[in-house]
């Protein structure tokens, strides 16, 4: 019930009007520092919602973690 339910009906009504989710990994600067963002889509359009900011790689990839797990998403990883 409640927010899981909540979370299916919507994941059932974003792919019928073809919305979908991503989490991306992105370097910070010259520094050894990440910025984790939740990609919310719409057709071509995206909308980025911050995560996380100038994090280390491990806090980067605890937080990407939590948000793919949470939206049922697959983790981009721009930094390669």
């Amino acid at each position: 019930g409640g927010i899981r339910y909540r979370l299916k009906v919507s994941q059932q009504i974003n792919r019928s009007i073809n919305m979908s989710y991503e989490v991306r990994i992105s370097k910070q600067g010259q520094d050894d520092k990440f910025n984790v963002h939740l990609i919310h889509w719409q057709g071509n359009n995206g909308v980025s919602f911050s995560r996380a900011f100038e994090v280390s790689r491990q806090e980067a990839d605890r937080e990407a973690t939590k948000q793919s797990k949470l939206f049922n998403v697959k983790i981009t990883d721009n930094t390669k």
